[in-house]
């Protein structure tokens, strides 16, 4: 459904939703870019998704459950949580920590700008919870996964850093 809208939405175009992939992770990507994701790209769809799923009793999960738990239908319990999920403080933080880095031309320059938020009382937006006052445990992970799939060959879909900015 996303990635129907997805081409809809951005080219008004209507595509084929069946796929020959053979999990959830491979046939979003190749619906999403409408080609045969890598291997190594479903692999970080998979990590990438248990990540999310091992996130504990998250905001959507605990929306969807409040609303069951008022003898509600099906459909109210999932547009509910959909309806959670889509806030900037949990499934939109990752958009939002996009746009973030988007600010920045160089890392001495986020690092010198995201150094400061703390003391102005700025929120920092990104792969994280609150509940995690030192760090988020599946960063490690995240970031591991990020670091291999930089290091291959670029995406047409993906915007990079001007040539002379440094990585």
């Amino acid at each position: 459904m996303l990635t129907y809208w997805y081409h809809y939405s951005h080219n008004k175009k209507r595509i084929e939703v069946e796929t020959d992939d053979d999990s959830v992770g491979g046939h979003f990507l190749h619906l999403l870019h409408s080609k045969k994701p890598s291997d190594s790209c479903v692999k970080a769809m998979h990590i990438s998704l248990i990540l999310y799923a091992e996130h504990e009793f998250n905001a959507s999960t605990f929306t969807a459950r409040v609303i069951a738990g008022t003898g509600s239908d099906l459909y109210s319990c999932i547009t509910g949580a959909i309806g959670a999920l889509r806030g900037p403080k949990h499934g939109g933080a990752n958009e939002v920590a996009f746009e973030i880095q988007q600010r920045y031309r160089a890392p001495d320059e986020a690092e010198a700008d995201i150094s400061q938020a703390p003391g102005q009382q700025r929120v920092i937006i990104g792969f994280g919870h609150p509940v995690y006052t030192l760090s988020d445990p599946r960063n490690k992970v995240i970031k591991e996964v990020a670091r291999r799939l930089s290091a291959r060959p670029r995406h047409p879909h993906v915007r990079h850093r001007r040539s002379g900015s440094k990585r």
